[in-house]
């Protein structure tokens, strides 16, 4: 009976895991079954574009290309290691032309792994199968909308989920476990600055209470999985370091987001996230000892969202961290919904606050259902893609969202994208190259000073004083005008200097394009009703 008792429960986990992937997926068939689909994938989150953009370099060019996967050019360093893109670039070059088929494949693969690896962990520290599905089944509901596309964070939170596990099963059951931990723990470091932190505080909070606790195995085994951890993560620290003493990091550097501040950057989830650690502390030095390792967790979100008020530096924590944040509070919520005691309504009711919020604000997924006009906007350039797969890689002007697009989309590089300022370029190339999609619109009619950013890309989110934030925003300003000037009377040795072989003009969403009135010498190769395909010619 037992027996069968645990097929059942395994074959309940697996097949809600399957549907669940299904219904991440169903967003995107609705799209290809409606008569305004064409064969481009649309997009279903934010900062797809960047993602794609790196997959289909690695795709086309190789994994040496993430750091200038918008723009190509030279290889240079880039600024994300980019590991994952690197691994689905790699892995599914046999088998796929666009980046685009792949992560479509991934939103039914990586919800499936996530649900199954949540039930892991939860089971592994020591909830009950019908505590560890609710957890899952919640987490999943509650991030359905994240679930689709980004690599950042459903990839990157999979791998900290696995790391958790390996720690808590080389403490539970065998030393070996430990290795495995630290490979994952120092691959982590070449992901994403969220990500590795996020699995690094998990040990560094498992450590001290294990100190406290003078549990001398268990912290031979945490030791092993830092050791492990800190040889695989060399590389990557490694390449952090030669990063930082680029000449062009500082400007980076500026754009990424990073500002300082020692005040949480929201009181309302600090004051949560201390509520459910309060329980969480309560709960350790109390009663409930096999759920050691879900207390952790919800202590580590608490110093994950609030570590600035300790080194001072705010990178974008809030929402960075809300994979993290979110499973924390589903296993408070999980954990403390029954029990008595202050600490533990407080805990309790915390996580509900926190989570109510978390539902409300992911109402957004019934845009992800909806089909709106809007998510058919890119079908019409599907005839050229074909074109553009026949010719050889070159460099494409074109707006900045055609760019996007075919950054995303193609082995062809382009001049700018919103995203160029995660790339290791200076301010005065990202001006230039953000001009240059400006040239066929006449002066008078340029609305870039209404875009925010231009150049400076995340730079305002570590910006905290408004009369600072408008300072920057006039000197990006300044410096667009400037080089917009300068480019308006020598185009033609910007276009030579970019090695521009081709312009793309998209009829169909920029209509106020003029390029007859640019004197660019072109040569028609394509075109249809809604877009033109030229050919440059530079005397």
């Amino acid at each position: 009976m037992n027996y069968l008792k645990i097929n059942k429960w395994v074959l309940s986990v697996v097949i809600f895991s399957i549907s669940l992937g299904f219904l991440v997926s169903v967003p995107h068939l609705l799209h290809i079954v409606d008569d305004r689909y064409q064969g481009i994938p649309v997009h279903l989150n934010s900062d797809e574009d960047l993602y794609l953009a790196r997959v289909q370099a690695v795709l086309c060019c190789g994994s040496d290309q993430v750091g200038n996967a918008i723009a190509g050019g030279n290889t240079i360093q880039p600024l994300q290691a980019g590991i994952i893109e690197k691994a689905y670039g790699t892995f599914f070059r046999p088998f796929f032309y666009r980046a685009s088929s792949i992560f479509t494949l991934m939103d039914f693969v990586i919800p499936m792994l996530l649900f199954l690896s949540i039930v892991w962990f939860c089971r592994a520290s020591g909830f009950s199968r019908k505590q560890s599905f609710i957890a899952a089944a919640l987490f999943s509901f509650l991030e359905l909308y994240n679930l689709g596309r980004p690599i950042h964070q459903r990839v990157s939170f999979l791998l900290v989920i696995l790391s958790m596990i390996s720690i808590v099963v080389s403490l539970n059951k065998s030393v070996a476990w430990s290795i495995v931990a630290g490979i994952i723990l120092g691959t982590l470091i070449g992901v994403y600055f969220w990500s590795f932190t996020a699995a690094w505080c998990f040990l560094a909070i498992a450590t001290a209470w294990f100190l406290y606790k003078k549990d001398w195995r268990k912290l031979f085994s945490l030791s092993i999985a830092a050791g492990v951890g800190l040889v695989f993560a060399a590389p990557h620290l490694w390449d952090i370091y030669t990063l930082s003493q680029n000449s062009l990091y500082p400007e980076a550097y500026f754009r990424s987001g990073i500002g300082k501040s020692r005040t949480p950057e929201s009181w309302a989830w600090s004051i949560l996230f201390l509520g459910m650690s309060m329980g969480a502390l309560a709960n350790l030095f109390g009663t409930y000892k096999k759920y050691i390792f879900i207390n952790l967790t919800i202590i580590c979100s608490f110093v994950l969202l609030n570590q600035h008020l300790i080194h001072g530096t705010r990178f974008l924590f809030a929402s960075h961290y809300l994979f993290t944040l979110v499973f924390s509070a589903v296993l408070a919520l999980v954990l403390f919904w029954k029990e008595k005691g202050i600490f533990n309504r407080i805990a309790f009711l915390s996580s509900l606050v926190f989570l109510c919020g978390i539902a409300i604000d992911g109402r957004s997924i019934i845009s992800q259902w909806r089909l709106d006009e809007e998510d058919f906007s890119q079908q019409h350039l599907s005839g050229v893609l074909k074109i553009l797969d026949q010719i050889d890689q070159s460099v494409i002007l074109s707006d900045p969202s055609t760019s996007a697009f075919l950054a995303s989309n193609t082995k062809h590089d382009v001049l700018y994208t919103p995203y160029l300022q995660h790339e290791l370029r200076s301010h005065i190339e990202i001006a230039e190259r953000f001009c240059m999609t400006q040239f066929a619109i006449p002066i008078e009619n340029r609305t870039y000073k209404d875009r925010k950013p231009l150049v400076y890309g995340a730079a305002y989110d570590g910006i905290s004083s408004s009369s600072e934030e408008e300072r920057v925003r006039a000197q990006e300003i300044a410096l667009v005008d400037s080089v917009c000037e300068e480019m308006d009377e020598s185009l033609f040795e910007f276009i030579d200097s970019y090695d521009v072989q081709y312009v793309l003009h998209d009829k169909k969403r920029y209509p106020e394009w003029d390029i007859l009135s640019t004197d660019l010498n072109l040569n028609i190769i394509d075109r249809s009703d809604e877009w033109i395909l030229y050919e440059v010619y530079v005397p």
